[in-house]
């Protein structure tokens, strides 16, 4: 079982060329609300925030190699989900304290829009910046 987690963790991600050449704030989303994240950071980028996009294909194994990439450019983690927060703990774990988490998420069937998590990176973003977290 060990080996087919280690195997197949690189293959659960959809990588994105020059997505993290230099982002402030880092978005983790699966799903319905990875396509409103994707649509949320390329707003942010166009307005000039250094923002990414890490999208799990699939959430076991949890790719904790994608999540560690991105911990060298990325100052902060926003989990965007449509639940409770189910994946939010994971990427807590896999971010392991080095850098600040935080989850947006709608229940019910209620999904998220572009302008609602492009207020949450920019909101994440300024904090940042400002050295806060």
């Amino acid at each position: 079982m060990r080996g087919l987690s280690d195997a197949s963790a690189s293959a659960v991600t959809e990588e994105r060329p020059g997505a993290y050449s230099e982002p402030s704030a880092a978005s983790i989303a699966f799903g319905a609300s990875a396509r409103v994240a994707r649509s949320a950071v390329v707003a942010a980028r166009e307005k000039g925030v250094k923002a990414g996009l890490v999208r799990p294909i699939t959430l076991w194994p949890f790719p904790v190699d994608a999540i560690e990439a991105t911990i060298p450019q990325a100052k902060a983690y926003l989990s965007v989900e449509m639940n409770m927060g189910q994946m939010v703990d994971d990427v807590r774990l896999a971010v392991n304290g080095r850098r600040p988490v935080e989850f947006f998420g709608r229940t019910g069937g209620v999904i998220p829009t572009p302008v609602e998590v492009l207020a949450q990176i920019e909101d994440l973003n300024d904090r940042m910046m400002k050295g806060g977290e």
